[in-house]
């Protein structure tokens, strides 16, 4: 078996993840270093007020994440909500406030 297991209900097959395979642990990994990095950060930043649009870059999982924030957020709530982060991705995060981006 491999990364997906299947199993028929009936007439319907049903798909879901194989915890079992050898290699989930390193796929889970990888997915949680590049495509949950956006989700990751918007989590981090509900707790903080006046906050408007958030944009998230990163090229790649060696590479920081920058993270762009519109609105009047204060910095300190901010550094304190996304701080972190660093060690939960294990790579470095870059934050800027600009209360005119949009």
């Amino acid at each position: 078996m491999g990364l997906f297991k299947s199993e028929w209900r009936g007439m319907e097959k049903y798909y879901s993840l194989n915890l079992a395979w050898p290699l989930y642990t390193e796929y889970r990994g990888i997915f949680m270093k590049t495509l949950a990095v956006p989700l990751t950060v918007r989590e981090r930043l509900l707790s903080v007020q006046n906050l408007g649009e958030v944009s998230v870059k990163f090229e790649n999982f060696n590479q920081a994440v920058e993270v762009y924030i519109s609105g009047q957020p204060s910095e300190r709530s901010v550094s304190r909500a996304l701080k972190p982060l660093k060690k939960e991705l294990g790579r470095e995060v870059k934050w800027f406030i600009d209360s005119n981006l949009l």
